[in-house]
């Protein structure tokens, strides 16, 4: 089973990465409150949201970037 990540800063109302993360493996998933960081920036994990595809899981994240850049 194929897995997409795609992660969506809600504030700037677009994808943080130009294209999907793509595994055949296992992956991690962040859960809400989780942090990432990108770019110096933390972006903050808000919600996930699942569809589900033949052959493939499509993983939507949706977070927040916090308001000062990470150093």
């Amino acid at each position: 089973m194929k897995t997409e990540l795609l992660y969506f800063d809600m504030a700037d109302d677009k994808y943080l990465f130009p294209e999907p993360i793509t595994s055949d493996g296992f992956i991690f998933i962040p859960n809400e409150g989780d942090t990432l960081i990108h770019n110096g920036w933390g972006y903050i994990v808000r919600r996930n949201e699942y569809s589900y595809e033949p052959g493939i899981t499509k993983i939507v994240i949706f977070c927040i970037r916090e308001n000062k850049k990470r150093k």
